[in-house]
């Protein structure tokens, strides 16, 4: 398998709330983590080394190489490699290091956690190097990494907002001159400059909440896909997808209020037009030039004919006349 990560950690009484399982029943796992020579091994870990619970893994030890079995699987977001965790006990028993790289304290309730780290700096001044930080700090900065690494998604968007703005606006636009002969007769036969807003305004907004509607399993589908293929073949974890009402509103009321935002000049102008310019109908191609008169629909006949190679016989005249030859 390669170079392996390995973690040894001596369970505390709240370290079980800490991690979050992806395969396992936590409350039959850890006890078995506790007292037998077993393993956890993080999500990008079985992700990469195609691993599940019941499976083992086989690492060189100083007592040699040993298989150990795989009781649970748990999100991790430190390592993209994945990580093979053990107890401490189960660590001490198959290698000779006895020594620790990491602490954790927890802080009584009501005390100020940045003074105590300020008093756990000043103690261990001078005789090692370490690194203290507060869980809130830990937090705050894997926040802002993760803000960070998703800000293209908050790009993507306000993109996305802007191209369903616009292609609103042109729709309704094009509509507007479709339906102009329409709204003229509406306007003609007694609706009101504000009553035929309201009615191209409601129709705006169907427009917006069925796209909206629509937009719901379609935007759960493109979640589910950047958490369970794009992130896992990226960086070997997923993500909890929850899905709350709150956002689904909002995305809802977004679409309807982007349409009837996108439908306000259309309707003002479809309100104001005249009904009189509405219903004109102006002049096609064919209707440019003026209508012939009865006698000319008769039509003028004009023909030369070839009699003989020196004399033409030439008739004009209506086809109601008569005609004449020399």
């Amino acid at each position: 398998m390669g170079q392996t990560d390995l973690v040894a950690i001596e369970p505390g009484p709240k370290t079980e709330d800490v991690y979050r399982f992806k395969e396992g029943d936590p409350d039959t796992i850890w006890p078995r983590f506790r007292e037998r020579p077993a393993v956890f091994v993080s999500e990008p870990y079985s992700y990469r080394h195609d691993l599940g619970v019941g499976d083992t893994v086989r690492l060189q030890t100083d007592r040699g190489r040993h298989a150990f079995p795989i009781e649970g699987i748990y999100y991790d977001y430190g390592s993209d490699l994945g990580v093979v965790m053990m107890s401490r006990s189960t660590y001490t028993r198959f290698y000779d290091d006895r020594g620790r790289s990491g602490l954790a304290f927890y802080a009584e309730e009501g005390k100020n956690v940045d003074a105590l780290i300020a008093d756990m700096r000043a103690a261990v001044s001078g005789l090692q190097d370490v690194v203290i930080r507060s869980n809130r700090a830990l937090r705050e900065t894997s926040l802002t990494v993760f803000d960070r690494a998703f800000t293209i998604t908050t790009v993507l968007r306000i993109l996305a907002i802007v191209v369903a703005f616009i292609g609103v606006l042109s729709a309704l636009m094009a509509l507007e001159l479709e339906r102009r002969r329409e709204m003229g007769v509406l306007r003609a036969t007694g609706m009101t400059p504000p009553q035929l807003g309201g009615y191209v305004t409601l129709q705006t907004g169907l427009m917006g909440a069925i796209a909206g509607v629509l937009s719901l399993p379609l935007g759960y589908a493109l979640a589910y896909v950047l958490v369970f293929v794009i992130n896992k073949r990226s960086f070997g974890w997923t993500l909890q997808l929850t899905v709350s009402g709150e956002v689904l509103a909002q995305a809802l009321l977004l679409a309807v209020g982007a349409a009837l935002l996108a439908g306000l000049y259309p309707a003002w102008s479809m309100a104001q037009s005249s009904p009189a310019a509405a219903l004109s109908v102006p002049p096609g191609p064919h209707e440019s030039s003026a209508s012939p008169s009865p006698s000319a629909n008769s039509g003028t006949r004009c023909q030369a004919e070839q009699l003989t190679s020196s004399s033409s016989l030439v008739s004009c005249g209506s086809s109601k006349g008569t005609e004449s030859s020399p």
